[in-house]
């Protein structure tokens, strides 16, 4: 029997699905995503007062589905195989509908919503001969085992088991005494790219071709000088010079467990942000949860404050390369910016090069780590504490990662220092399509490139 609460959560995602299949919301994300406006010059969408909704199975979470639906004046239809005592009989119900008249039934529905348990009596009960004449617009299936089983098969980031941050491992599959390597599928590709390839394939003229064609091989040009650029950084012999890449993991919900109502549930975050040393190829992970601190450019800023602190214990160093993604609100802000400007002015460093990638091309080190951390962490199974992502973080690779539990001693309020300084803004110069902030001491004003 489902609890009230797992019940109350299926009847909202019934109605969630069934309000975004009318809206079009995925396909208007899709777009947006893409920058893409597709106006159909009328709203052809109906109210949820509209429509018929079938129900299949009328236990705990059947009749939540329709007392949720019945709240927004739907006409609720039930089936089931007998007909049920009055006194379990839904009020919210509008009409049952028995063993016989599933064709009918399936005929006056717009969506229908199958909650049926999976057993050998109703396993191919919706067989293509019973949809012959259903005129409903979608079929949601949300039968416990089935929620039960895709859960199984997901991470707590919501990812299937083999996607590590969006990239997966090449699978390798034993036939007899040979090994086949499979190409991995392709994730995360870059918007730009897909944008102008699909608008050169609709090119109808060898003009308009060879200016898409211009355009895209530009970007990729633009976007392998960067990462040939931190290559070249890891060759770089300079004792004076340190080059890292940063980059924030996906958060780490607390506790991770696998039972279906927990899934649901509010979760303490827990953070983990990377420092990889392109020179000696060693990542050092900063872990705090929620309750210390944010995950904002403050957070970002003392965290590299934490590392060259450290760093500087090796040895002194006096020009720093960072080589970040373009996310704003953590790596390329005001915040970040003043602290790079403390540690010129503390006479810590002479110069900061920072170097931002080309969005869809950031790719880094730090991703090849989250990703032996996503796969521990799945290996590992439960997480009760954050203590426990720290175990698993640190035993992520043979080698382990240096792990940094961070305080709220080691947070700084940077942005205090904006008072002390004259920030001039020039009409039209932001910093979205900034490439490298470069600060140097010789400078009087730090130059942005």
């Amino acid at each position: 029997m489902a609890s009230h609460t797992l019940s109350q959560l299926m009847a909202e995602y019934t109605v969630g699905w069934i309000l975004n299949h009318e809206r079009g919301w995925l396909e208007a994300r899709q777009n947006q995503l893409q920058g893409e406006w597709r106006h159909t010059g009328s709203i052809a969408y109906r109210c949820l007062n509209e429509l018929t909704v079938g129900v299949l199975g009328m236990g705990n979470i059947g009749k939540e589905v329709a007392r949720s639906l019945k709240a927004f004046r739907s006409e609720v239809h039930a089936f089931t195989r007998t007909e049920p005592s009055p006194e379990h009989r839904s009020k919210d119900v509008d009409k049952y509908w028995h063993t016989g008249e599933l064709a009918d039934f399936l005929g006056h529905c717009d969506y229908i919503v199958n909650i049926m348990p999976s057993t050998p009596d109703t396993r191919g009960m919706l067989g293509k001969d019973a949809f012959k004449h259903a005129k409903f617009m979608a079929m949601h299936n949300i039968t416990k085992k089935r929620i039960d089983n895709a859960i199984h098969k997901m991470t707590h980031t919501a990812t299937p088991l083999l996607d590590l941050r969006g990239r997966h491992k090449p699978a390798i599959k034993i036939l007899g005494r040979k090994a086949e390597q499979f190409r991995a599928p392709k994730m995360d590709t870059c918007t730009i790219c897909d944008t102008l390839q699909m608008a050169l394939s609709n090119a109808t003229t060898e003009q308009e071709k060879a200016d898409q064609q211009a355009k895209l091989d530009d970007h990729q040009r633009e976007a392998k000088k960067a990462q040939d650029y931190m290559k070249r950084l890891q060759d770089d012999n300079d004792p004076e010079t340190r080059a890292v890449c940063i980059d924030l993991q996906q958060i780490l919900p607390t506790p991770k467990l696998h039972t279906s109502a927990a899934y649901y549930r509010r979760k303490l975050w827990t953070y983990n942000f990377c420092i990889h040393n392109l020179k000696t190829k060693a990542s050092t992970m900063f872990v705090w949860d929620e309750t210390v601190a944010k995950r904002g450019s403050i957070e970002v800023a003392s965290c590299l404050h934490k590392w060259m602190e450290l760093e500087s214990a090796k040895g002194d160093f006096g020009r720093l390369v960072v080589i970040s993604d373009n996310c704003a609100g953590q790596n390329k802000n005001i915040n970040l910016v003043l602290m790079y400007l403390r540690e010129l002015h503390s006479k810590r460093l002479f110069e900061v090069n920072h170097v931002y990638l080309v969005p869809g091309h950031s790719y880094m080190a730090c991703d090849r780590a989250f990703g032996n951390i996503e796969r521990k962490i799945t290996n590992q199974g439960v997480i009760y504490t954050p203590d426990d992502y720290i175990d698993a973080i640190k035993n992520a690779v043979a080698a382990g990662f240096p792990v940094i539990k961070m305080t709220q001693d080691d947070f700084f309020s940077f942005g205090t220092l904006s008072k002390y300084i004259t920030k001039r803004e020039a009409p039209g110069s932001t910093l979205k399509n900034v490439r490298k902030i470069l600060l140097r001491l010789a400078f009087r004003e730090g130059c942005l490139l």
